[in-house]
């Protein structure tokens, strides 16, 4: 919905006019919260990623991706955070997909 007046857009933002509620399922969230995760400077938060789905759920789903990604030099882990490098920030979207 195109909204012209800000004043107008506002309001429905306040009211949630403009916002749809979709259920998706646990393997999709998982997949949407590591890509969105990876997008950030910051990374993933392992510890999140365990709060939110299962403890080393993130292991467990994404084995053969992360062990891949990590050998190329694309992703590193840190702190108990897996984040991008600077080659994996230049790929970005070729290393996400190998996620779905």
């Amino acid at each position: 919905m195109n909204v012209r007046s800000p004043e107008a857009y506002m309001i429905g933002v306040k009211t949630g006019e403009f916002f749809e509620r979709e259920t998706i399922s646990t393997d999709v969230a998982i997949r949407e919260f590591m890509m969105m995760g990876l997008r950030t400077k910051e990374g993933v938060s392992m510890s999140q990623f365990d709060d939110l789905f299962a403890p080393h759920q993130m292991t467990r789903v994404f084995q053969k991706p992360l062990t891949t990604a990590f050998l190329q030099g694309f992703l590193v882990e840190e702190s108990g955070r897996v984040r991008a490098t600077p080659l994996g920030q230049r790929f970005l979207n070729t290393v996400i997909e190998v996620f779905f």
